[in-house]
C-alpha cells in the first residue's frame, strides 16, 4: 500500500470480536499453542529473509521461544526446518540468537550501531523524532492500559499492536536501516545481526592485503616483542565548579594520528628488519626507535578509504 506495507496479519489469542474496520485482518486461535503454529505456518508460507522488530531479541522473540518450549513445539522460525540456537552473554544480561536461514534485525541496535542520538530509544521517542508520529498509547501505565483495553477494547488494541509494527518498519525505511546493515557487512565481513566484533571486523580488511604482500600475521600469544605502548596522559581533576569552560576535542583523534604517521603493523614490521639509514623522506620515527615505512603500508589506507 502507500505505506510500503505488503500484507498484514494480527495473530490474536481469545474470542473472536468485530472491529468497526475490516482492514485489521484478525485471525482467531484458541489458545497460546494454536497461535503458535500458526504463526510458524505463516513464517514458512511467506518465507522472509528478515525479522525486523524493536528490542525483537532480547523480548519479543526470546518470549515467542519461551512460549514454545511451554507447549512443547518446535520454534519453528528458521529455514528448513532446523532449530534455532540462543547463546546467553551473563556479564551483560543479552541473548543473542542465531536463526538458519533467516536474521533477526533489532531497530535500536542498528540506529546506534549507525551513531543516531535521540532522548531515548524507546519505539515512541524515535517514532517522533525520524517520522513526526505516535504511537496509540502514552506514558509509563501502558501496560496496565493493554491488559484492560484486551478485555475491554480489543479491537482498539489491534489497532495499537499493528501501529506498532507499522511505525518500525517505516523507521527501517526512513533510516535505511536494512541497507545499512547490508554495507556494514560488506566492509567488515561480519553477519548482518552482529553489531560488534571490531577485532573480526578489522582483520577481514587487514589480513588479505596483507596476504597479497606475500606476509602472514602472528597467531595472538605468538608475538615476540616486550614494546608496549604508554598511551595518553591523564591529568588529574581538581574537583569543583567553574565558570566559563572550553572543551576541545579532536575529531577521530587515533585515525587521525595514524595517517599522519604512517602507524602500521606491516610498516613497522619493515622498520624492524631494514638495516639501512632511516632517512627522514622515506621513514616516520616512532616510539622507542620504532620506525614506520612512508611508502609501504597498510592501515593508513584502510583509514582512508573508510573515512570516504
Amino acid at each position: 500500500d502507500d505505506k510500503g506495507l505488503e500484507q498484514h496479519l494480527i495473530l490474536w489469542v481469545g474470542e473472536p470480536f468485530k472491529s468497526q474496520t475490516n482492514k485489521l485482518n484478525i485471525a482467531f486461535y484458541p489458545d497460546e499453542k494454536a497461535c503458535l503454529i500458526a504463526l510458524f505456518n505463516w513464517l514458512r508460507e511467506y518465507d522472509p529473509d528478515v525479522i525486523i522488530g524493536w528490542n525483537i531479541v532480547q523480548f519479543d522473540l526470546k518470549v515467542i521461544s519461551e512460549l514454545s518450549d511451554k507447549h512443547r513445539i518446535a520454534c519453528d522460525l528458521g529455514r528448513g526446518e532446523r532449530p534455532i540456537s540462543w547463546r546467553e552473554d551473563t556479564s551483560n544480561n543479552r541473548y543473542y540468537l542465531h536463526i538458519p536461514g533467516r536474521v533477526a534485525l533489532d531497530g535500536i541496535e542498528l540506529l546506534k550501531t549507525a551513531n543516531y542520538q535521540f532522548e531515548s530509544f524507546k519505539l515512541d521517542t524515535v517514532a517522533q523524532a525520524l517520522l513526526g508520529e505516535k504511537k496509540l498509547l502514552q506514558g509509563p501505565s501502558s501496560g496496565e492500559e493493554i491488559t484492560r483495553l484486551y478485555y475491554e477494547d480489543p479491537a482498539f488494541l489491534a489497532k495499537y499492536n499493528l501501529l506498532d509494527t507499522e511505525l518500525v518498519s517505516r523507521i527501517f525505511s526512513r533510516a535505511q536501516l536494512i541497507e545499512f546493515a547490508i554495507e556494514r557487512s560488506r566492509l567488515t565481513g561480519l553477519p548482518l545481526d552482529k553489531m560488534g566484533g571490531s577485532v573480526a571486523a578489522f582483520e577481514f580488511s587487514y589480513l588479505p592485503r596483507l596476504h597479497r604482500k606475500g606476509f602472514i600475521a602472528p597467531n595472538l600469544g605468538e608475538q615476540t616483542l616486550a614494546l608496549t605502548s604508554p598511551g595518553g596522559y591523564v591529568l588529574d581533576s581538581t574537583p569543583g565548579l567553574y565558570k566559563n569552560v572550553l572543551v576541545l576535542d579532536f575529531k577521530s583523534l587515533y585515525p587521525s594520528i595514524i595517517r599522519t604517521f604512517n602507524i602500521d603493523p606491516y610498516s613497522f614490521w619493515r622498520g624492524l628488519h631494514d638495516t639501512g639509514d632511516k632517512d627522514i623522506a622515506n621513514w616516520t620515527p616512532g616510539f622507542m626507535g620504532a620506525y614506520f615505512d612512508k611508502h609501504h603500508h597498510i592501515l593508513p589506507d584502510i583509514i582512508k578509504h573508510l573515512w570516504q
